[in-house]
């Protein structure tokens, strides 16, 4: 039998590397309160906090369920299974890319109080000069997207610095002849360049492989307008918004 979490850590590499910008995983393991076995189909639901079921699945034949969820926040775990007391978990606090592992017991016989036991908890390396510059903050709000040193080291195939942003929402890459591109924030009127910072200073044009290696970078920040611009760059609003691209040198450099 395999250890108690392979099979669940396998799920969780899977779906880390098929997941969107900012997702966050919630996985774990169905057992029997009484004789500690794992509980195959049985009904997994995550409830947010105002209680509404917004996803839901059944634990695999040695008890594993895995959910990708779209926000942080506060969740809690409905689990069902016929012949088994229907429980729900208290709240589970997700954070920002935070995988968390569970275990939820339930029983044939009384409803148990606490069914649910958080067992790990999980995020990406983090980048000290980033933490400097203030990068995981700014990742806190509302605006812009952004790429951790952890979402770029899955994109190591990449040649270019520009392909670092293939299949980011509202960018697009324009050709510029020998597998180069120049990249473009979406607009319905054409092409549009923004502006582009490295390690927070300007730089002439948006053709980003003309400056830096893509194993040089260690974080990109990226707003599609100049609404989504934090305070600290107001003085680089452009209609076209604006990238920001943190080196593995930029501390050095600075």
């Amino acid at each position: 039998m395999k250890p108690r979490w392979t099979a669940l850590a396998a799920a969780f590499a899977a779906l880390l590397t098929a997941s969107p910008l900012s997702a966050q995983i919630l996985g774990g393991r169905v057992m029997d309160k009484t004789s500690n076995e794992p509980i195959p189909e049985a009904v997994v639901e995550v409830l947010n906090s105002s209680g509404r079921s917004v996803h839901r699945t059944r634990s695999d034949k040695d008890g594993f369920f895995v959910f990708e969820l779209r926000q942080e926040g506060e969740y809690k775990l409905r689990t069902s299974r016929v012949g088994y007391q229907t429980v729900t978990s208290e709240g589970v606090q997700v954070e920002t890319r935070q995988t968390v592992q569970v275990e939820i017991h339930i029983s044939t016989g009384e409803v148990a109080l606490e069914p649910l036991r958080v067992t790990a908890r999980t995020q990406p390396m983090r980048s000290s000069f980033l933490e400097r510059e203030g990068f995981y903050d700014r990742e806190k709000g509302a605006f812009g997207i952004f790429l951790t040193p952890y979402e770029l080291s899955q994109k190591s195939a990449a040649t270019q610095t520009s392909e670092l942003f293939r299949g980011v929402p509202g960018v697009n890459l324009t050709p510029v002849g020998n597998a180069r591109y120049r990249i473009n924030m979406t607009r319905s009127g054409g092409a549009c360049p923004p502006r582009v910072l490295l390690d927070g200073n300007p730089v002439a044009d948006s053709d980003v492989d003309n400056f830096v290696e893509p194993q040089d970078v260690s974080g990109i920040e990226i707003y599609r307008g100049p609404s989504e611009v934090p305070g600290r760059w107001t003085s680089q609003r452009s209609s076209c918004g604006l990238i920001v691209i943190w080196t593995k040198h930029g501390e050095r450099n600075r």
